[in-house]
């Protein structure tokens, strides 16, 4: 279970850094993983 955190915290870290340049005021918030992000983007 520590293991997988430590990747969760990883992937978080990754995407954020990606998206915070493309849409510094659009996503505020990263805390949702970047498929469900990438998911609403698709929608909107």
């Amino acid at each position: 279970q520590q293991p997988k955190k430590k990747q969760n915290t990883l992937q978080t870290v990754e995407p954020e850094s990606s998206m915070s340049t493309n849409n510094n005021n659009e996503t505020p918030l990263i805390d949702v993983d970047p498929s469900l992000l990438d998911k609403e983007k698709g929608k909107e």
